[in-house]
């Protein structure tokens, strides 16, 4: 848990000390000096667009942020299963919740075109006697995570499917599901960088940021308390 928190810290910096750097060029575009336009102004009115800098600059935050929070929901369910592991615990140890997760990723393989009756027979056998010979859980985020590009919907449907409960106070779907278009719009190149976010001020992105932040600190604590006190346990 240590290393994912060193590593969040580091991605939550980076981004900040971005924003910082956008602030910047946005007070330093309105610098006049003594002697009429500042070098900096002369720069963007005579090499580039001011404003189409900007806002690329703008959209590559918005994708930063995006990457942070799936990211973090990756890796903090990653830490759930590394710590049953590092404990030796067998899939009747713990809670229901978990064992469907992991049937179900056993089961995915199915899905496949080329499967037929033999291959869900030998995944059913397989899933049995795990259960019977009390095997170690073995399971990985990979097999679990949701496909697809992490919205707010999706982030509660991951903690609803390892009971655990949303932290909501600052829970705002609305806003993880925007980052989530316009990370995909990006990726997709169905909207350019320099139009992405071109409707949303600097300020705008640092209200979103901070509010982002203190849900994913709240997302942290749970997880590490639900770690903590072992709630992956059967009762």
């Amino acid at each position: 848990m240590n290393d994912f928190i060193n590593s969040y810290n580091d991605r939550k910096n980076e981004i900040d000390r971005f924003i910082e750097f956008l602030r910047f060029l946005e007070n330093k575009q309105k610098e006049i000096n003594n002697s009429g336009i500042s070098n900096f102004e002369k720069f963007f009115n005579h090499n580039v667009s001011y404003t189409d800098t900007i806002n690329i600059l703008k959209s590559n935050i918005m994708l930063m942020i995006y990457n942070i929070i799936e990211f973090s929901i990756f890796n903090l369910i990653e830490n759930i299963y590394d710590h049953i592991k590092s404990q030796n615990l067998n899939y009747t140890d713990l809670k229901d919740s978990l064992i469907k997760l992991w049937a179900v990723s056993v089961l995915k393989s199915v899905d496949d075109p080329n499967a037929n009756f033999y291959t869900l027979q030998k995944k059913t056998e397989e899933i049995i006697q795990a259960i019977i010979l009390s095997k170690k859980f073995d399971i990985t985020a990979k097999k679990v995570f949701p496909a697809g590009n992490l919205d707010g919907s999706s982030i509660k449907k991951v903690f609803e499917s390892h009971e655990i409960n949303l932290p909501m106070s600052n829970y705002r779907p609305n806003l993880l599901d925007t980052v989530k278009t316009i990370r995909n719009n990006l990726a997709h190149g169905s909207i350019s960088f320099s139009e992405a976010v071109r409707d949303k001020t600097i300020e705008d992105i640092l209200e979103d940021w901070s509010k982002i932040k203190s849900f994913m600190k709240d997302i942290i604590d749970v997880i590490q308390e639900y770690i903590n006190n072992q709630k992956y346990k059967r009762n």
